[in-house]
């Protein structure tokens, strides 16, 4: 599961610097580089920040962090179709 790679989606998808959204969630932007080049791992209460901020349930955000090599040969199709679609839904959310 990459959870930082889906946070950094979203940031660079609302336009917004590393360093300016570290700040508005508290933490440093050196935390937040290391998460979203999977360096480290965001804690619970990150990841709530994050979804808080963004106005977007967590639920969401572990969708678009799984990762295409946690999916089943067999779903893998259907998975390629969906998560495209997930993710601009995502951004519709949270603009």
């Amino acid at each position: 599961m990459k959870v930082g790679y889906a946070i950094r989606k979203l940031r660079v998808g609302l336009n917004v610097s590393q360093r300016s959204f570290a700040r508005s969630i508290g933490i440093s932007q050196t935390s937040l580089s290391q998460i979203e080049n999977g360096f480290k791992h965001p804690n619970a209460k990150t990841v709530r920040k994050v979804c808080d901020h963004i106005c977007l349930p967590a639920e969401l955000l572990f969708l678009l962090a799984i990762d295409e090599t946690q999916v089943p040969e067999d779903k893998k199709a259907i998975y390629i179709c969906v998560q495209p679609a997930i993710m601009q839904l995502v951004m519709k959310i949270i603009r």
